[in-house]
């Protein structure tokens, strides 16, 4: 169920992030994280006036809730908030944790959809004339999100509030009524199916293995001149890992050279919500999956570190004195959309 906000004299705003609108392409809206008189944290869609908040680009979105979420003094915020040092710090440990899982996983959604679109640009659209529809009046909507996803099996229309699942070539006679749960399948079937998956498979294994099938793309980035630039001027800086998305730039002394990493599949997990952006990294081994410096929902801050991915087996490990230390730096969004979707360094 969806929430729309508006504004309490008793409540705190303590966050800001976005979601792609199910219903209409290239259409975000608002979130605002807000924390209630019981302490109680909790998202709502956020008003301009009469209306939800709304953006028609990813560029746009990214944009204002990075600018809103600078502009918030949380800290300020929650002064007026009286409860024990301890009590407090939990607080503001769990409004970072939903912050950056919101945004976390709203990013990677794009990227991946992206990425759908991407490969199957040259995807054979259908005649509307094939298309064979319980309704009439189904088939110009129909024929207009397959112009835009033609590899999906599963099309909302909510205008009509229906949805239609097609079997075969060309038969979308099947139909149900469309509810918040068929909208999400009809987004996730724009990611999942343009990559051969089934929308309805559990979405953490889905995106699991898209990060699997994106990891040559993300090799290739390193060959791009932009990219090597960039990652010129990290160097410069003293940055060695650069973390985009669920993707990292790694670079050791030793090597003289970049790599790319990836981080766990459950990096959305509560232990790994929270990123603890003061910690480093220190490699014991030579595993291609990094654990980002956390802070744990007690509070205890855990350094990042390096292992295999389970069915790899134990990784190499290093000599004590071939210890690594790295620092650790997280690119924005946009930058990470331009990164995989644009492919280019601006």
């Amino acid at each position: 169920m969806r929430y729309v906000y508006f504004p309490s004299s008793d409540d705190i705003v303590v966050g800001y992030s976005f979601e792609p609108e199910h219903s209409r392409n290239d259409f975000y809206y608002v979130k605002v994280l807000v924390i209630k008189p019981d302490y109680k944290l909790k998202w709502y869609d956020y008003k301009f006036g009469y209306q939800v908040a709304h953006f028609k680009s990813y560029k746009e979105i990214i944009e204002f809730v990075d600018k809103s979420n600078l502009e918030l003094d949380v800290a300020s915020s929650l002064d007026s908030v009286q409860l024990d040092g301890a009590i407090l710090n939990s607080i503001k440990l769990k409004i970072e944790k939903e912050v950056t899982r919101s945004l976390r996983l709203a990013n990677e959604e794009q990227l991946m959809l992206s990425q759908a679109l991407l490969r199957n640009q040259n995807y054979p659209r259908p005649n509307s004339e094939d298309l064979i529809v319980k309704y009439e009046s189904s088939r110009e909507p129909l024929m207009a999100a397959l112009s835009t996803y033609p590899y999906t099996t599963v099309v909302s229309i909510p205008k009509y509030k229906l949805t239609l699942f097609r079997y075969g070539e060309y038969d979308w006679t099947t139909t149900k009524r469309t509810t918040q749960k068929e909208l999400k399948l009809f987004h996730r079937a724009k990611i999942a199916e343009g990559f051969g998956i089934k929308p309805d498979v559990h979405w953490g294994r889905a995106k699991a293995e898209i990060r699997n099938i994106l990891l040559p793309r993300a090799n290739k980035l390193l060959q791009l001149a932009g990219v090597k630039r960039m990652l010129d001027d990290a160097l410069r800086e003293g940055k060695k890992v650069l973390v985009c998305g669920g993707f990292i730039f790694w670079y050791e002394d030793n090597l003289l050279e970049w790599q790319i990493k990836s981080t766990p599949e459950n990096s959305a997990s509560d232990s790994m919500e929270t990123i603890w952006h003061e910690g480093t990294i220190v490699s014991k081994n030579h595993g291609r999956i990094v654990v980002l410096p956390h802070i744990k929902s007690c509070g205890e801050k855990v350094n990042g570190y390096t292992k295999n991915a389970p069915n790899d087996g134990e990784a190499i490990k290093r000599h004590t004195s071939d210890y690594v230390e790295l620092p650790f730096e997280v690119l924005k969004g946009d930058l990470m959309f331009d990164l995989f979707g644009e492919l280019k360094y601006e």
